[in-house]
């Protein structure tokens, strides 16, 4: 999300496993991503898009029996401002 709440479209995403990308993608023009074949573990999420500053995040994801998508909120700031955040949304 850009500072007025409103979707980044094209973002590049990246799961990094001990600072190596194991899976990149662009977020689609609603600014969604999704990854389908992460196994269990501790990673970072590093996500980039122009005129925003890149923003890189440590991430955990679990194993459970069935498939469980969870949908995270990630506002990045523009490049000239100090803050970017990350929030959990129930959906």
């Amino acid at each position: 999300m850009n500072p007025l709440d409103e979707p980044i479209a094209r973002a590049k995403v990246t799961i990094l496993n001990d600072g190596k990308a194991q899976d990149a993608m662009t977020a689609g023009e609603d600014g969604r991503f999704s990854f389908d074949s992460v196994n269990s573990g501790h990673y970072e999420l590093l996500i980039e898009a122009d005129h925003f500053r890149t923003l890189k995040f440590p991430i955990v994801t679990a194993k459970t029996e069935k498939k469980c998508k969870k949908a995270l909120s990630i506002s990045l700031a523009i490049a000239s401002e100090n803050c970017a955040g990350v929030r959990l949304v129930k959906r």
